[in-house]
């Protein structure tokens, strides 16, 4: 999957993929993953990667929740077709954002 951009709402985040991702009808525990990387985050979902950096963690830590929505953008296409929704466990994006901020600034 190819990101054009990560845009932060008050919920959670817009995520604008150039490719026709669409999140499955049904995701269980094992399909979506979050890893800690050293600039953020990883986020699996069903082998598709998202890219989340430190700035993303932050503002999932200071939202109202942690939504991400996706949306396809294509070329010379004015509105963004909305391809799905995933909602990650606030405890678990807390956990990395911690785990990010002790390896961030560890030497």
């Amino acid at each position: 999957m190819i990101v054009e951009r990560l845009i932060p709402v008050s919920d959670g985040v817009i995520c604008l993929v150039q490719d026709d991702f669409t999140v499955p009808e049904t995701l269980n525990d094992k399909d979506v993953e979050v890893s800690l990387k050293d600039f953020g985050a990883k986020l699996i979902i069903k082998g598709n990667e998202v890219t989340l950096p430190g700035a993303i963690l932050e503002h999932f830590e200071n939202a109202e929740g942690t939504s991400i929505y996706f949306y396809a953008v294509y070329p010379y296409e004015l509105i963004p077709e909305f391809r799905g929704s995933i909602n990650l466990l606030r405890d678990e994006v807390l956990k990395a954002k911690g785990a990010w901020d002790y390896l961030s600034r560890s030497p």
